[in-house]
């Protein structure tokens, strides 16, 4: 959005709408990282994975190693998680 915004306003006539452009790009592209950092989580121990494993598959270009597995539990990350009717394990030991 950032690229496209730039040469999309080169088009426009100046005033805010120019500035705006890129920058609400820019504004975009921030809001997905910290959203991938707030949201992406294990299914088993709730770990934030954004830092640990999403950042270092998307900027590996393919050439980095498969991680598909939680570094802190140690759950499969490739497998379906299980249906949502059955009642799932919960994560409190203290009953």
């Amino acid at each position: 959005m950032i690229p496209l915004g730039g040469a999309i306003a080169k088009n426009l006539p100046d005033g805010l709408v120019r500035i705006a452009l890129p920058v609400i790009g820019f504004v975009m592209f921030g809001g997905a990282i910290i959203a991938l950092q707030w949201t992406v989580r294990c299914p088993k121990c709730t770990a934030k994975l954004g830092r640990t494993v999403a950042m270092p598959i998307a900027f590996s270009w393919g050439s980095g190693p498969k991680i598909n597995y939680c570094p802190y539990c140690g759950v499969n990350l490739d497998q379906p998680l299980p249906d949502a009717h059955t009642p799932a394990q919960s994560l409190n030991p203290i009953k």
